[in-house]
């Protein structure tokens, strides 16, 4: 009966930053990224490992516009940390797909396909910012 938003966010580029430092350099990204995610989130939002490089984030009783605000304090989050990887640093962007319950999808699979088709949106417009699904992207 509450809205509930879901963010699928993926680090633009991270093959780059592999093949320059190493995958073990990538690595050790994804993972002060966990914990860049893990600050800003709430003690009850659902934080998980998505994909290889990506990320969801439901975030209980949350609307589209409070999300697209909390998508958008992670993107500026990130963009502007400097990630230690190895001798080195690394600065990474990420791109953002939204997606709310009950409006974009009733089932789960429902709701993580519109976030996914969101975040192809962010990716297809440029990289390093969130789209909200079924919004013009112009």
């Amino acid at each position: 009966q509450y809205p509930t938003t879901c963010l699928i966010l993926d680090i633009d580029d991270l093959k780059i930053t592999n093949d320059k430092l190493g995958e073990h350099a990538g690595d050790k990204a994804i993972m002060e990224l966990a914990n860049i995610l893990r600050g800003v989130t709430r003690g009850y939002d659902i934080l998980a490992r998505y994909a290889s490089d990506e990320f969801a984030i439901v975030l209980p009783q949350v609307k589209p516009e409070q999300g697209l605000k909390v998508a958008e304090r992670l993107r500026r989050k990130v963009e502007t940390h400097t990630f230690p990887v190895g001798d080195t640093t690394a600065s990474l962007t990420i791109s953002i797909g939204l997606a709310v319950f009950p409006g974009d999808g009733e089932e789960v699979e429902d709701l993580l396909q519109a976030a996914e088709s969101a975040l192809l949106a962010a990716k297809q417009l440029g990289k390093n910012r969130s789209c909200v699904f079924g919004t013009p992207t112009v």
